[in-house]
């Protein structure tokens, strides 16, 4: 006859179901980390350029997710969305329009005309962290 030590088997049944459950937690659909989206990418963009949107300085008719990419650059995984904005400029001023400038690419060079509205393309980073993917104003998304 057998003897089986019932600590030692309910400790042996309590691993094996800890590893059933992590194992569909991570490979059920959905339950990958998530990566950052179009939203996210938008928030990063309306948080760099907050002060010049709550004072009506700037409008966002419009925010589109051309494309995104992954990398990797010491160690620290990387994903980065590219965007195409369409936005409303008014009482810009030339230091205004040239950190917006800084920003990406216009469709044209010298700034808006006032309430003119330009296209931007840009990109977003997001680095990744224990906790999520961290923007580049900061916040972790």
């Amino acid at each position: 006859m057998v003897k089986i030590d019932i600590n030692k088997f309910l400790i042996f049944q309590s691993s094996i179901l800890s590893v059933i459950i992590l194992f569909a937690f991570f490979h059920l659909p959905g339950c990958t980390p998530r990566v950052p989206s179009e939203n996210d990418a938008k928030k990063v963009f309306e948080n760099r350029w907050s002060l010049q949107i709550s004072h009506g300085m700037m409008e966002i008719i419009s925010f589109r997710k051309v494309k995104e990419r992954k990398d990797e650059r010491i160690g620290i995984k990387f994903h980065i969305i590219e965007f195409e904005a369409e936005l409303k400029v008014k009482d810009f001023s030339p230091e205004d329009w040239q950190q917006l400038r800084l920003e990406g690419h216009f469709e044209k060079e010298k700034g808006p005309d006032e309430g003119e509205t330009v296209r931007l393309w840009s990109e977003v980073s997001f680095a990744g962290t224990g906790k999520g993917w961290k923007g580049e104003d900061g916040e972790v998304y």
